[in-house]
């Protein structure tokens, strides 16, 4: 892509992760999508053996964890107005950090709505 980015490889539990060393943000494209897009790749090359997880920057970590404080606060809303709340759109592995942290709550669940990479999450109480 024209600039420098070496990459180091870790093995996990059934899984690859590449993690790209570079400042530049056009690896990371506009929330997260061009990371997406390299995964996708990625997984195609190599057939889909073996889960590929690919970050640049800890750019993922820091999701991640903005994803989850902004899930327990929807969580609370849920509780306190006793209504739900709907996040997104979301890429499939941001809804799956909601998807896996609402089902630690008792009495909540979610929902997903809508088509592809722009669906919805809904935290509903149970």
């Amino acid at each position: 892509m024209g600039f420098p980015a070496p990459v180091r490889r870790e093995d996990r539990e059934g899984e690859t992760c590449l993690q790209i060393n570079s400042e530049e943000g056009i690896l990371i494209g506009r929330k997260g999508r061009t990371l997406e897009a390299l995964e996708w790749i990625i997984r195609v090359i190599v057939g889909g053996e073996r889960a590929v997880r690919v970050d640049c920057g800890g750019y993922r970590e820091r999701q991640k964890q903005q994803i989850e404080e902004m899930t327990l606060r929807a969580i609370a809303r849920v509780r306190q107005r006793g209504e739900p709340v709907t996040l997104g759109p979301f890429l499939p592995a941001e809804r799956r950090i909601i998807h896996q942290l609402v089902s630690k709550e008792k009495g909540m669940k979610t929902e997903s709505e809508g088509e592809g990479w722009e669906k919805m999450v809904h935290i509903i109480p149970d």
